[in-house]
Parts: structure tokens; sequence; C-alpha cells
């Protein structure tokens, strides 16, 4: 049977308090954050991604900008959303994408457009830092696919993401984290161990994945402390939290 639950952290004391909130109007889009190690037939999740991003035939945008072999992890999450019944593009937006400039593809203005007509998009796991800087321009501003994903959400459609795909939807995220011991005995650097993520679930509330199988509910603690969070989203491997608008 599969698993389709999550461990969510509630701190509700000792801590300080919580970031404020965006004033802007709250995206109409869905959220499926995957704790990592999806499995290739946990129809649950795959099934979901699909339905919210408009179903049978959506087209869905996947971002392989994590992984140290985009292209191939790309393909494989193409084959595999279309499996479920999608219509899946890859992105070429990749920090290691052999023969491109990812910042130039992430400023192009036709695959923006592409990401902005989509039903969703699908972040794969790998190094979360890879992401940012793949769709940040380096002065920190939003660039044009970026703006496009959020374009896309506001209006309605669905971003998944896993594992590191996990790790940007807060808008704080763990960058270059020492392990959980040494996380414990020495805490935590801001620009270091803790960065901002891209923040698509918003700012009060602090996302981490592998979250029993690692002990990283041991590190979401000082990184919530630190950082005023009252709210932690914990999720394990092969297990997704779906957020609603």
């Amino acid at each position: 049977m599969v698993r389709f639950a999550v461990f969510v952290a509630f701190i509700m004391a000792c801590l300080a308090g919580q970031p404020g909130v965006a004033a802007e109007t709250p995206p109409k889009g869905s959220l499926v954050i995957i704790g990592g190690a999806l499995r290739p037939d946990n129809a649950a999740v795959w099934e979901r991604i699909v339905e919210l991003a408009g179903g049978k035939g959506a087209r869905i945008a996947v971002f392989a900008s994590a992984s140290s072999n985009p292209e191939k992890s790309g393909a494989f999450l193409v084959e595999r959303l279309n499996r479920y019944g999608a219509n899946a593009f890859f992105v070429p937006v990749a920090v290691r994408l052999t023969g491109t400039d990812y910042q130039a593809a992430a400023d192009n203005p036709a695959l923006a457009e592409a990401v902005r007509t989509a039903g969703g998009a699908y972040f794969a796991g790998g190094d979360q830092a890879r992401i940012t800087r793949a769709l940040r321009r380096p002065d920190g501003a939003n660039s044009l696919v970026l703006d496009a994903l959020w374009s896309m959400y506001r209006r309605g459609g669905v971003i998944a993401g896993t594992s590191a795909g996990a790790a940007i939807m807060s808008s704080s995220m763990f960058g270059h984290p020492k392990p959980v011991l040494a996380t414990l005995k020495l805490g935590l650097t801001d620009g270091q161990e803790i960065t901002p993520g891209l923040g698509f679930i918003g700012d009060d509330v602090f996302v981490d994945q592998h979250l029993l199988v690692r002990g990283r509910f041991a590190r979401m603690l000082p990184a919530m402390l630190q950082k005023g969070y009252k709210l932690g989203l914990g999720i394990d491997e092969n297990t997704a939290m779906v957020v609603g608008p």
C-alpha cells in the first residue's frame, strides 16, 4: 500500500516570531512536495501531479537543474510523467547541462513562455543550490523562466519537486549543510548552511526532506530556531505532501 503520509513538526513555543508573509495575492495553484526517492510505481503521487496539472495530456515542464546529469535525469522524468498520462517536456536550464549557457537559457523568452503556459512543473533531486543558481540572475533577481514559474503557479498550475526540488519550496533552505551531529554542535550560518530558497510555500513554513531515514528532524530544529519559523514540514522518502491554494 502506497504511503501518502507526512511527518509535520509543529513548534509552537520557545521560538522567535515567524517571518512575515508576503502581501501578494495567494497563488491559485498547488504544490506536491516529495521527500525524495520517489519510486516509479508510486502511482498515488505521480497521478496526483498529473491531475493537478490538468489531467491527461497536461503539459508539465521538467527541471533537472539540481542533477549532476540533467539530460539523463530529465529524460527519465519526462518518460515517467508521460507514462502516467502527462505531456511532459524538458526545460534545458541547468548549471551542469553540457554545451549550454544556463543563464542565457533562463532568460530565453521562448522557454519562459513554454513554462508560463504549462499546467505544471516538476523539479528533480540533486543539489538544491544548483536550482537557485540556475533560475536566479547573479544579482539575485528572478530570471524570465523563474518569473514564468510563478505566473503559472499563481494562475492555478502545480509545482512538484522531490528531494532538492522539495527544499526549494521554502523561502529558506539548507544550502551546503554540515552533517546532522555537527549542525547540533556547531550551529548554522546564514549564507553557508542556510541560503534562500524559491519560497513557493510562502515565508512561514520551513521544508526539509529525507526526514526520518536520515534523521534530519535534528537539523530542522536549529534552522527553524535561527530563522524564526514556528512551523516545519518534514517529509520522508517515497512520500508527498500536497499543499492546496
